[in-house]
């Protein structure tokens, strides 16, 4: 409860500030940002953080796809049965020209 009243009110003493100060100064804090993102000791972080959220979003996302592709398989099937085996084949097919 003490960490959102904390935000919310250092939300409101920015807006308020900021309406008061105007455009100026926000867009010396926002380009000290922007450099300051793109110094080496911030970013290397910031992207190794991403790489890493990244792969584990990827991983996570597969094991969850199959585990609900899994429960609707069984939902629709019933559980208990065996699993349906579908075989596919691959082939080529030519298009004929409408050129004539």
């Amino acid at each position: 409860m003490g960490t959102k009243f904390t935000l919310a009110a250092g939300l409101t003493v920015g807006v308020l500030l900021g309406s008061k100060l105007g455009p100026k100064p926000y867009e010396t804090f926002a380009s000290g940002m922007r450099w300051l993102r793109n110094t080496r000791v911030v970013s290397r972080p910031i992207e190794a953080a991403a790489d890493h959220a990244s792969g584990l979003v990827r991983s996570k996302g597969e094991e969850l796809t199959d585990r609900a592709a899994s429960s609707v398989y069984r939902t629709i099937v019933g559980a208990g049965q065996e699993p349906l085996i579908v075989e596919a084949r691959v082939t080529t097919a030519e298009i004929p020209s409408t050129t004539d």
